[in-house]
């Protein structure tokens, strides 16, 4: 995903991993925006677990225009190496609600 994302009018960020094979799997964040509709934001290959993985999906947000100074709730899915990306990259007052696994 190359678009960039500073138009958007995003309130919150979601999260989470994805199994697409046995062994392939996918990092994503999908956000809402003030109107409700959902936008894909970015997809990277690699496990929610590891660091590099997630901190690599924030970094691509931020390069692409995402505003880690503007207030936003995040809902990192799983992995503690998620909100430890989010807090990394958008500071330790981000607002995070994290969800237990299995649900969306």
């Amino acid at each position: 995903m190359s678009s960039d994302i500073p138009e958007l009018d995003l309130l919150v960020i979601r999260a989470g991993g994805m199994h697409l094979a046995d062994n392939l799997l996918m990092a994503l964040a999908i956000g809402a925006a003030s109107g409700g509709h959902k936008h894909p934001l970015g997809v990277v290959e690699g496990a929610t677990g590891r660091p590099a993985t997630v901190q690599a999906l924030a970094g691509n947000l931020t390069c692409r225009g995402l505003d880690p100074s503007r207030h936003r709730l995040f809902v990192p899915g799983g992995a503690r190496a998620l909100s430890s990306a989010v807090r990394r990259t958008f500071g330790v007052d981000t607002a995070i609600r994290r969800l237990s696994t299995g649900h969306c």
